[in-house]
């Protein structure tokens, strides 16, 4: 279903902040926009292959070339209110690189 259970991620404490950690893979077929939709955007953050992007109205963009990217997403724990995180590519205008998941690793 793409659903990550939060329950099912470790908790990594920093000061007074708990967050968990989730990572991913997606594989760029053709250059462009790669557009993921979130189910929510409340106390994430998110990078691409080690580099910061700006998370917006539940989702990310980023303009990418062809490979293999990282994707990594930081969830504060308490800012978060969804008992799990939804990522799932998105196809149309916000997003016009051709792309896959990366699958079992």
């Amino acid at each position: 279903s793409g659903d990550l259970p939060l329950a099912d991620l470790p908790i990594i404490a920093a000061s007074s902040k708990q967050y968990s950690v989730a990572r991913f893979e997606v594989e760029v077929l053709t250059p462009g926009r790669v557009s993921l939709g979130l189910n929510a955007d409340a106390g994430v953050s998110a990078w691409v292959d080690q580099k910061p992007i700006q998370t917006y109205d539940e989702g990310l963009v980023a303009e990418l070339p062809k490979g293999v990217h990282t994707i990594t997403l930081s969830i504060d724990r308490k800012l978060f209110k969804e008992p799990a995180v939804r990522v799932q590519l998105l196809d149309g205008k916000a997003g016009s690189a051709q792309t896959r998941l990366r699958m079992g690793r």
